[in-house]
């Protein structure tokens, strides 16, 4: 009897081509696919270029573009090299794209409604020197756990998973100056709510193998300097919950009477990305 069977791997920046690590860290998602076709199996397989975020702005800034004039040129340099490597999506298109911006708002409106979405306080960071607003990955600093050198999201020392603010004097990566945080009301992806769900769904996981029930029980080890938590317990850490918006244009733009502004919706774009209605449901 056939299954149906998803496929969701991750969705490249197009701030430039391809390069060796894209294609090793996709290939296995194509060989996953292609098996469960030969079996029989109903596939769909979906993905695309992530048109937003820090490389692509960052590149833009170099060569004195715009992040949507760098995005469409390498959207069209990676979809085509996927295509010769013989990368056998079911779906494959990008994150700027009409009708993507027009399914993540609907979603993002219905979780919204369904009460997923919570009001909170957010510490945005900015450059003192440049005036504009940086996101993780443009942060320097010194890890509170481990005194070593680290970035906004995280310390490549000790492995430990980072807030911006959490860093011990924060400077901007681009020049050096001081970074000033400025606390918005923002809106939050509800995780105490979706917290026992969460559990049970992967407590009735029987068929997942022992390595990735260590990681989603917290039992992950890396490095000399200790554990760190797996990925379901570094979500649910988080009591917060996740920010969905950031301060930055060209992304996914969504509108609400209490967020200053027109925010837009940075990480969990692509997320949704992988239930759009044109996709056909199984």
């Amino acid at each position: 009897m056939s299954r149906y069977i998803y496929v969701g791997s991750a969705w490249p920046y197009v701030n430039g081509p391809l390069h060796l690590g894209h294609v090793a860290g996709l290939v296995s998602a194509d060989v996953i696919a292609r098996y469960h076709r030969l079996v029989g199996d109903e596939v769909l397989w979906t993905s695309g270029s992530d048109c937003h975020g820090t490389p692509i702005t960052e590149r833009a800034r170099k060569e004195g573009r715009t992040a949507r004039e760098v995005a469409q040129q390498y959207h069209g340099v990676v979809k085509l090299t996927f295509e010769r490597l013989g990368f056998s999506y079911s779906l494959y298109w990008a994150t700027m794209e009409p009708e993507h911006h027009a399914r993540v708002q609907e979603s993002f409106s219905a979780l919204y409604k369904a009460g997923y979405i919570m009001e909170g306080e957010y510490k945005h960071a900015r450059c003192d020197h440049c005036g504009e607003s940086r996101a993780d990955r443009e942060i320097n600093g010194i890890c509170p756990s481990c005194q070593a050198e680290a970035r906004g999201d995280q310390c490549d020392t000790c492995g430990k998973e980072l807030n911006p603010s959490e860093l011990l004097n924060p400077v901007c990566a681009k020049c050096s100056s001081k970074i000033t945080f400025e606390t918005t009301r923002e809106l939050f992806l509800n995780l105490p709510v979706l917290e026992e769900r969460l559990r049970e769904w992967v407590a009735s996981q029987g068929h997942w193998r022992e390595n990735a029930n260590r990681v989603s029980d917290g039992q992950q080890a890396v490095g000399a300097h200790g554990g760190k938590p797996g990925c379901l317990e570094t979500v649910l850490g988080a009591r917060r919950g996740a920010c969905l918006l950031r301060d930055r244009q060209g992304q996914h733009p969504v509108s609400y009477a209490h967020v200053a502004g027109d925010p837009d919706v940075s990480w969990s774009g692509s997320a949704l990305a992988h239930r759009l209605k044109r996709v056909p449901r199984f």
